[in-house]
């Protein structure tokens, strides 16, 4: 019998268009092709506003895991995940994240997990020290993949590989004191920068629209934020830089040095965030559900705060409507449901009967937001 130590590479595979919430049927491709941070979690936990002590349910479409840790923060009661697509793949995620903050010291786990240098032999002697603290599938799922574990878990979403493609892209086009610039200068010389050298330039329009269809980002047919796959792939850009290239976690990976990414994790892998996550991983419920197969249920508990990720990039607007009221029906008065989105539709999706649109909350979430390439933060509050 092969060790776990042996490497067994296996590669990712984007996800499959979806006009509904059914996804592919291929165990852990999914998941894994969506590891990372799709979304800024301080800005998920942030926009949902649950009181300490209240009732989260996170809907994974993808990178709910992050979201559902970073909850821990604020000592919920519970928090429970379900996922659009690949349950298994997803129940594996979540508990090997939980497994590595439990058992491993903080910068362990962030080499465990790809978010700093380390070696493929120091990433696999990591998981044997978490392997024995997974459950049997969660075990058996991860000996399978271990090659990914070696290279990094973080490194297999689609938003790392466009951050890898869209560092050489720059690097290899622009002048090394304007690439340095275009980084860690401030947000007035980057701008001036940008608009110099890549503002209006056809070459640019194209080279970015080639490096996003690269990356395996998956588009909505229709939008209204324009990431670098869109109709004007310069402004994307330009709104990037003006939030700074680094600033969300897996593009720091890309763009800057171990120091660079340690400054712009999101609070739940900072040193005291990540001591308080440890505390409340009990409340964090391990099962993780299809989304039909958990609203089905006989018996459904009420939340403070039901997150819905990027699930409306994946339905259409006969579909969103009623995953809108399925959900709202879970959410206690007071409470909030919040998502995120590219598409028109969803933009302008009516709230459901009981429920307002939070546009203070949302406005602030704008202001925050760390994550650009991932639309809107919408927020409902339950009245």
């Amino acid at each position: 019998m092969a060790s776990a130590r042996d490497s067994v590479e296996w590669v990712s595979r984007p996800p499959r268009a979806h006009g509904d919430a059914r996804g592919p049927d291929d165990r852990g491709t999914t998941a894994l092709h969506h590891a990372g941070f799709c979304h800024d979690p301080d800005n998920a936990v942030r926009a949902l506003g649950v009181p300490r002590g209240g009732r989260v349910l996170v809907v994974d479409a993808y990178g709910g895991s992050d979201t559902a840790l970073a909850h821990l923060i604020n000592s919920p009661a519970a928090v429970r995940v379900l996922a659009l697509a690949d349950a298994p793949g997803v129940e594996s995620l979540l508990a090997l994240k939980s497994a590595a903050v439990a058992c491993l010291p903080r910068m362990d786990a962030l080499r465990l997990l790809g978010l700093l240098r380390a070696s493929r032999t120091e990433r696999i002697d990591a998981y044997l020290g978490v392997r024995d603290a997974l459950s049997d599938e969660a075990r058996v799922f991860w000996d399978r993949h271990r090659g990914n574990l070696a290279a990094g878990l973080y490194s297999t979403s689609a938003e790392a590989e466009l951050g890898r493609l869209l560092r050489n892209l720059l690097w290899n086009n622009l002048a090394s004191d304007e690439y340095r610039t275009l980084l860690y200068g401030s947000p007035e010389d980057r701008l001036r920068v940008f608009d110099e050298r890549i503002a209006g330039s056809g070459f640019w329009r194209g080279a970015l629209r080639l490096c996003a269809l690269r990356g395996a980002i998956g588009r909505p047919a229709d939008r209204t934020v324009d990431p670098l796959g869109g109709a004007d792939p310069v402004a994307a850009l330009r709104r990037m830089v003006a939030v700074g290239l680094w600033s969300t976690p897996l593009w720091a990976r890309a763009f800057c040095n171990d120091y660079g990414m340690l400054a712009v994790l999101p609070t739940y892998l900072q040193p005291d965030g990540y001591e308080e996550v440890r505390r409340h991983l009990d409340r964090l419920d391990p099962h993780v559900d299809g989304i039909d197969a958990a609203l089905d249920a006989a018996a459904v508990a009420l939340y403070d705060g039901v997150d819905l990720g990027s699930l409306p990039d994946h339905l259409d607007p006969a579909g969103l409507q009623q995953v809108l009221h399925r959900f709202g029906r879970l959410v206690r008065p007071a409470g909030a449901l919040a998502f995120t989105t590219l598409r028109v539709h969803a933009l302008a999706t009516p709230a459901p009967r009981g429920f307002v649109y939070d546009l203070e909350r949302e406005s602030d979430g704008a202001e925050r937001d760390r994550a650009p390439m991932s639309g809107r933060r919408r927020v409902l509050r339950r009245v």
